[in-house]
């Protein structure tokens, strides 16, 4: 059974590698992710988390980068390529069977970002304990479908916008990092040719 963008946005339970396909990934992203603010009033110094998605970052997300290499692969011409369903399951499999057996969790895990994103918990995050390489100063996360999902965020140097970095899926939480409560999510439409 094939999902639609809709299904997505409510799913329960993870789904096959038949039931979803990376153009119909990158439909979902740019439709319910993309385009809008996360403003989230979190306790932590009182501070104000504003988090923006762009098109370009959806291959990293997913982990393509671990599968294959190559420009046409990344960014601002991978997301193309995505959407227009050049760059497939299929292909991905066939050009490297252990680098895609390795990230398969995280691309089906993916659509369950959307609900993520609209009642996370938000850590302090911290590369030394967590013994990490990941560069992000917060990580949201929560539990779908028996796995704890995560979504590595940090400041963009440009902005006072964050940006995600990394998104994983893994069967428990990072331990020893301070929780920071959420008092309120505001989503504030943007522009969409960001």
């Amino acid at each position: 059974m094939s999902l639609s963008v809709q299904d997505l946005l409510t799913l329960k339970e993870l789904p096959s590698e038949d039931d979803l396909t990376l153009q119909l990934l990158a439909f979902f992203y740019e439709e319910h992710i993309c385009h809008q603010i996360f403003h989230y009033k979190i306790r932590d110094k009182r501070r104000d988390i504003q988090l923006r998605f762009k098109t370009i970052d959806l291959p990293h997300l997913l982990g393509i980068h671990k599968i294959k290499t190559g420009s046409g692969y990344r960014g601002k011409r991978g997301f193309p390529e995505l959407k227009n369903g050049n760059i497939t399951l299929d292909l991905l499999k066939s050009a490297n069977i252990g680098g895609y057996e390795s990230t398969i969790h995280r691309i089906l895990h993916f659509p369950f970002l959307y609900q993520l994103i609209h009642a996370p918990t938000f850590i302090i995050f911290n590369p030394h304990i967590a013994r990490s390489m990941i560069d992000a100063e917060f990580m949201l996360y929560n539990r779908y479908s028996g796995r704890y999902i995560h979504l590595g965020i940090k400041k963009e140097a440009s902005t006072d916008l964050y940006t995600p970095v990394t998104f994983l899926e893994r069967k428990n939480v990072y331990n020893g990092m301070k929780i920071v409560p959420v008092d309120e999510i505001i989503i504030i439409p943007e522009k969409k040719d960001t």
